[in-house]
């Protein structure tokens, strides 16, 4: 019989634990789901520590829901038209983002608006040659259909304006500031005419500086732009021309080579080489229709096209050996990973195809269900990106697996841009925002430090501190990143489950004991009040506005003020607590379930038990007898949940309770 005894009581224990544990889980993991709208990554952050604690059901789903928007960290709003390109200073301080009336704006990497680039009149092109930054992250290029590009500063300034004839197509900045010497006649006003397969002439440069040779200072970087003019210009820094190469058809798109001493660009339906004097060296007729895409690779060795013939040609620059890439639709985007290895090509199909430098076939990614625009590999070639006309980015590995699919963004999704570090992605939208979104979240604090079993943990109101309480007597309170800020001290026994919180202005951290006592620290860990309560702890709530403690065991709860003074006693009852609205005012949820609400001011005397459904209250004076105060009270009350994690009372209560209406008229509310 008493073996017997002894497993149902071990049994039972270890019960009670496991309903504690649960009830913990499901707490966070219902902190997690409301913070889901505001902080998505934090609420992923919750519900991944409720599902730790134990992996319920509800951890479970808001975990899965969480997952889903956990990548958003931050919406860029401001643009008053469809958001084209946004990407990413080399320093990742900084994003740019322009859009289809002109505006383009400035933000800093937590995305906060810093200033308007003003100046430009007409859209800015929907490719990533239409913004961009110089090397050392002082300067942004930008073009438009205004027929100028723009050279700025940080602070919005336009240095420098470069007109064309017609819409400038892309513009970038020389790799280095330095780039080789250019030579040629200072009064030559001789430009380059079209070339030809057989013409073999060395085309002039035009300078607008004087001198027999032109040489740029080591601070600054020649401008490149490209336009349906039919021209390539070479610029300098305060925007004069220093080089213009004349074609005989319009230029989509053109860029320097890694080391900047060679121009490319998409002339009509073919790809050329030039040098920095505007010699061709170069013409690419492989293709049998027109070119969609192409680039170097990062060391210069190859160099990539894409085309509407459904084929994409990776060419060797030093011994001219070309690899086919075939596949059965137009070829719209081409790239080469950064360390040349890889390349992806996108497809009309909507598809992503991943190959190797022997052209074999490694992975095809079929998720898109409309065109993709935008196609990257991250720094660290793990990753690559993609944004598509179905409104969504989304995030592979390099064997072709799905990690993220980007949502939020309500039209099509239009450029997507890793951060240097690689653990963020911007994505620019038609709906007129730019989004940043968080793919490699900062690795989980271990707070190590306690002696004994954690048995509660809480975060601060602003997110910047977590407490722990522990069987060892103390609590903790630690920096976000894990870092220990102060040892709180002074507990006469263990802390038990959902036993910790901070007051609401971020200065007191509270904690219950298994003696039922509560003691009140400041942040430096310095003890400000010790209460006592002489009874078995089951819940702990503070008020709103910090001036008011609830304390409860099985069926009493006793209200404290903050200096530790006991005030009223209320007896018979299975949970209290503070309206959210209004913390003058208290309910109490009676052992019947019954809802009471009261006046604090004028509290029942310790001997006066909850009012039942079937009586009216003792005292006339401790009802709530304005109707209209009564009606907000219980708006209140039901938002009562919100004024801490500890409102929902642990406290035992009879099964099969009969649900009644309060004397006050008040709903009733279960405990």
């Amino acid at each position: 019989m008493l073996v017997a005894t002894a497993i149902a009581l071990v049994w039972a224990i270890g019960l009670k634990r496991d309903i504690e544990r649960i009830s913990h889980s499901n707490g966070i993991a219902t902190q997690a789901f409301i913070t889901l709208e505001k902080d998505p990554t934090l609420a992923f952050r919750l519900a991944e520590q409720a599902y730790n604690i134990v992996p319920t059901p509800l951890a479970k789903q808001v975990i899965m829901a969480a997952y889903g928007e956990m990548p958003f960290y931050k919406k860029l709003v401001g643009h008053k038209e469809g958001c084209r390109p946004a990407k990413y200073s080399p320093d990742g301080n900084f994003i740019v983002s322009g859009s289809t009336n002109g505006e383009i704006k400035l933000w800093n990497k937590k995305g906060k608006f810093s200033v308007d680039l003003k100046g430009h009149t007409a859209k800015i092109p929907n490719s990533n040659e239409s913004i961009n930054f110089s090397n050392d992250g002082k300067y942004i290029v930008s073009c438009s259909q205004d027929s100028t590009a723009r050279l700025w500063n940080l602070e919005g300034k336009c240095l420098a304006v470069i007109k064309h004839k017609g819409a400038v197509n892309s513009v970038c900045f020389s790799p280095v500031s330095n780039p080789q010497t250019l030579s040629g006649s200072a009064n030559s006003d001789r430009s380059s005419q079209p070339q030809t397969t057989n013409d073999k002439r060395q085309t002039p440069a035009r300078f607008a500086a004087g001198g027999s040779n032109f040489k740029l200072e080591t601070s600054n970087f020649l401008i490149l732009t490209a336009s349906s003019d039919k021209t390539l210009r070479l610029s300098d820094m305060q925007g004069k021309q220093i080089v213009e190469i004349k074609l005989d058809k319009p230029v989509s798109k053109a860029i320097f080579s890694p080391d900047g001493k060679t121009i490319a660009a998409i002339v009509g339906k073919t790809a050329k080489l030039f040098d920095l004097n505007g010699k061709e060296i170069k013409e690419f007729k492989e293709h049998k229709y027109g070119i969609s895409d192409f680039g170097f690779s990062e060391n210069g060795e190859y160099f990539y096209t894409g085309a509407y013939d459904s084929v994409a040609i990776i060419r060797n620059l030093k011994d001219s050996k070309l690899l086919y890439l075939k596949h059965n639709l137009i070829v719209q985007k081409v790239k080469f990973s950064s360390d040349n290895k890889y390349i992806v090509t996108t497809t009309s199909d909507n598809s992503i195809h991943l190959w190797n430098l022997k052209g074999k076939e490694l992975s095809v990614m079929r998720k898109h269900i409309a065109l993709i625009w935008d196609i990257k590999f991250s720094p660290n070639n793990k990753y690559i990106i993609s944004a598509s006309d179905d409104g969504t980015a989304r995030l592979w590995d390099i064997n072709g697996t799905e990690l993220m699919v980007f949502k939020g963004h309500t039209d099509q999704v239009l450029s997507a841009n890793f951060s240097p570090d690689g653990k963020h992605v911007v994505t620019a939208s038609a709906d007129k925002t730019a989004r940043i979104w968080n793919i490699e979240p900062l690795e989980n604090p271990i707070f190590k430090g306690h002696r004994d079993v954690v048995m509660d943990a809480n975060f601060s109101p602003d997110g910047k501190y977590i407490a722990t309480a522990a069987w060892d007597y103390t609590a903790r309170l630690w920096e976000f990143g894990g870092k220990l800020v102060s040892v709180l001290k002074g507990h006469a026994r263990y802390a038990l489950n959902n036993s910790i919180f901070f007051n609401h202005e971020n200065k007191l951290i509270s904690c219950a004991d298994a003696s039922g006592g509560i003691v009140i620290w400041n942040y430096k860990g310095d003890t400000i009040k010790k209460i006592k309560t002489f009874g078995h702890y089951y819940s702990l709530t503070i008020s709103k506005n910090d001036k008011f403690i609830f304390w409860g065991d099985e069926n009493k709860a006793i209200l404290f003020d903050s200096t530790g003074k006991k005030l009223q006693v209320f007896k018979e009852v299975a949970a209290a607590g503070f309206a959210a609205q209004n913390p003058e005012y208290i309910y109490t949820i009676a052992m019947d379930s019954s809802l009471c609400l009261w006046r604090k001011a004028e509290a029942p005397s310790p001997k006066l038990k909850a009012p039942s459904s079937k009586s009216q209250a003792s005292s006339p004076k401790s009802r709530v007898s304005s109707p209209k105060e009564e009606t907000n009270l219980q708006k209140s009350v039901q938002s009562a949940g919100d004024t801490s994690k500890h409102q929902t009372s642990n406290i035992k209560q009879k099964n099969n309770r009969t649900k009644t209406q309060s004397p006050t008229n008040s709903s009733t509310k279960s405990a």
